[in-house]
């Protein structure tokens, strides 16, 4: 059974089967190519990530090294890769899905957390 449980200007929160996805839809005055560099760039990564990484194979099957800061470290992998328009990774049981579509001068993006452990909810939507 799927439904909404939250929705403000953070994102909007789903709930289906006792997995939780978080969706956020964010204009862009730059176009998919520019902002698709900045979100698999691993240099800015932990601009828009809780955990930074120094290391992306950025293909199809890749692995990215996650660090949270506190001496935990673990690998993630992408499952879906469209450039300049689907960055999907997996990140333990996390999923986070990334894509990219053009619109007028810009783009828009459509961003998906899903997730299992619902008390990460509100600390995931307020960034």
């Amino acid at each position: 059974m799927k439904k909404d449980v939250m929705m403000n200007e953070y994102g909007t929160l789903h709930e289906s089967n006792g997995r939780y996805a978080l969706r956020f839809v964010r204009s862009f005055h730059h176009n998919p190519e520019d902002v698709f560099l900045v979100i698999t760039n691993p240099s800015s990564f932990a601009q828009w990530s809780p955990f930074a990484t120094e290391e992306m194979d950025l293909r199809l099957g890749g692995r990215i090294a996650f660090d949270d800061g506190e001496g935990t470290t673990y690998e993630g992998s992408i499952i879906e890769l469209e450039k300049p328009y689907v960055f999907c990774f997996r990140e333990v049981d996390d999923l986070v899905n990334i894509s990219l579509q053009e619109e007028d001068k810009g783009c828009r993006m459509i961003f998906t957390h899903t997730f299992n452990d619902d008390s990460w909810a509100v600390n995931t939507a307020v960034g």
